[in-house]
């Protein structure tokens, strides 16, 4: 009845109340409707593959990467027979992991021959009552993904032959706080030291603790730069205690996704050895004042100096090559022969292992005298202690004339230590040789100005 008494106003009124909730509804279902849309173009618009599956593992829909790769029609069928051409569910199933979790899953199912490898996501969608209705399956093709991780790998692998057969030794570090994260063969080598324990080191343990300023200094500066223009000099301790000069190159690099420096460590020891022969032996050409005594004393201090040996001596040989006919000693063992009852000259036959290199008429290298050897002989009272011995003789027209012996370098003797006593034996050897020629025939100029000077009848010399 009160409807009937309501004024026209009050009517006008409610009908625009009407009108304004039918006009909110309406862009409720618009906006709604939009939504729809909108999902369902980004449902079809990705290139990944989606679908909703029931908790019986059968199709709910799908979008349109699914339906271009396995076709239409796929509602209702069980998603491991439609995707997998499988009888069961697939082994470590994605879905299966996310019903009986309650939780989003993964797992990745590699290549097979109805399908590409695919990383799988699962999500579970629960009903009002907090159960599981659905469960939308995500799968993202990964083909190029792996085939860039393989050519990655196949880089790494490059990379890893390339780092180990280095004849350089390398070693990676971290540039933040210089501690050594790799090293190759050869900087185990240089630093006669298994690669387990160099990793883990501060680059600076590696050079002398006199040093490590300059070494830490210098390998900052590495770190700030992407490549060092010029090669910076060091030194660094063996595990033995020797020294070994080399030159660093420092290079900034990534490696598994990580900046790292890198620094190439160059052993410069065979060229400055090379750098001091040459220098001696120009020296020796030189020497042409100077008599065989004085050049022989010469070439055996330069053999130490060079070798970093503290022991040797040089001995000459006889024409036939049978006896020791004459020999000088470094200034340590001279000291303790003269302590001793050693001849001046012996058969090569009663010489002891040093002599291997005269019979064998090549380098001897032993870097542990303790070993046993078969040419090995008594010692005699008061013999210098020998721990490493480097031998070489010296031909000339295949006869041994001369023997260089240098014996207790630090570190091991090498064939590079070896070609450097040869070098300068040579060079001796054909110092010592032009100077006999010369006097030979100085000899002879005298000998034939004699018979002249002595003739009482004219002399005609052609």
């Amino acid at each position: 009845m009160q409807d009937r008494h309501k004024t026209k106003d009050q009517l006008i009124k409610e009908l625009e109340e009407l009108r304004d909730q039918n006009a909110g509804l309406e862009a409720k279902i618009n906006t709604r409707s939009g939504s729809e849309e909108l999902v369902s173009m980004i449902y079809d618009s990705t290139d990944d593959y989606i679908t909703a599956v029931d908790t019986e593992f059968r199709i709910l829909s799908y979008n349109k990467a699914v339906e271009n790769q396995f076709g239409k029609g796929l509602e209702g069928r069980v998603c491991y027979e439609a995707y997998q051409a499988r009888d069961s569910v697939c082994p470590d199933c994605a879905v299966k992991k996310a019903i009986e979790s309650g939780r989003h899953a993964y797992t990745f199912q590699p290549a097979t021959e109805v399908g590409k490898p695919v990383e799988i996501y699962a999500y579970p969608i629960f009903n009002g009552n907090g159960e599981i209705k659905a469960v939308i399956e995500h799968g993202k093709d990964v083909s190029e993904k792996l085939e860039v991780l393989e050519r990655l790998s196949e880089s790494n692998e490059r990379f890893r032959v390339m780092f180990e057969m280095a004849p350089d030794a390398i070693f990676i570090a971290d540039p933040d706080n210089g501690k050594i994260l790799d090293a190759n063969a050869a900087a185990e080598s240089i630093l006669g030291l298994p690669r387990e324990e160099i990793v883990g080191m501060h680059q600076s343990e590696i050079h002398p603790p006199e040093r490590e300023d300059y070494s830490r200094n210098s390998f900052r500066k590495h770190a700030e730069i992407a490549k060092s223009g010029q090669p910076v000099e060091n030194i660094v301790c063996r595990a033995d205690g020797s020294m070994v000069p080399v030159e660093i190159l420092g290079h900034k690099v990534r490696l598994d996704g990580k900046s790292v420096l890198m620094g190439i460590f160059r052993d410069t020891s065979y060229r400055k050895q090379n750098e001091s022969r040459i220098r001696s032996l120009l020296k020796l050409s030189k020497m042409h004042d100077k008599g065989e005594q004085e050049i022989s004393d010469y070439i055996l201090k330069e053999s130490l100096k060079i070798t970093e040996s503290s022991i040797g001596f040089i001995s000459f040989m006889s024409k036939d090559e049978r006896e020791i006919a004459s020999y000088l000693l470094s200034e340590k063992v001279s000291d303790e022969h003269r302590r001793g009852n050693y001849p001046s000259h012996f058969p090569k036959e009663l010489a002891g292992l040093w002599a291997e290199s005269v019979r064998n008429k090549k380098p001897l290298i032993i870097n542990d005298y303790t070993a046993p050897h078969a040419a090995k002989k008594s010692v005699p009272d008061n013999h210098v202690m020998i721990k490493r011995l480097l031998c070489v003789p010296v031909l000339d027209r295949g006869k041994v004339v001369s023997l260089i012996a240098a014996g207790n370098k630090a570190s091991q003797y090498t064939d590079a230590d070896a070609n450097q006593l040869l070098l300068l034996g040579q060079g001796m050897w054909q110092n010592i040789s032009r100077k006999k020629a010369d006097k030979k025939l100085k000899e002879h100029d005298r000998f034939l100005q004699a018979l002249i000077d002595g003739a009482s009848d004219p002399l005609l010399v052609i």
